[in-house]
């Protein structure tokens, strides 16, 4: 992607809008602490939250994987660092480009 690309499509989004176009998946996580570190006790078909240190009730909620995270602002925080980066670095390609010819 050049560089007027990448602003267009991805950097101009509104967070909302950057939210919606990221890809999640349904989870299982700890309705206390929000862990997912949940180990389930066969004998008596039961959560354990290994943070908690107790029995968990479990809650669904939606995981951002390519961001590894279930947060919503952290998601789209790591998603617009990440972008920027590749921004930059075309930006930076494109100019040498330029001074070269």
């Amino acid at each position: 992607m050049r560089s007027q690309e990448i602003y267009d499509e991805i950097l101009s989004l509104t967070d909302d809008e950057l939210l919606l176009s990221l890809p999640t998946e349904d989870k299982q996580c700890c309705s206390k602490c929000k862990s997912l570190t949940l180990r389930k006790r066969i004998k008596d078909n039961t959560y354990y939250c290994s943070i908690c240190k107790e029995e968990a009730k479990i809650e669904t909620i939606k995981y951002y994987f390519k961001n590894k995270t279930s947060n919503p602002i952290e998601a789209v925080a790591r998603h617009r660092k990440f972008w920027n980066k590749i921004f930059e670095i075309e930006l930076g390609k494109e100019l040498v480009k330029k001074i070269i010819i």
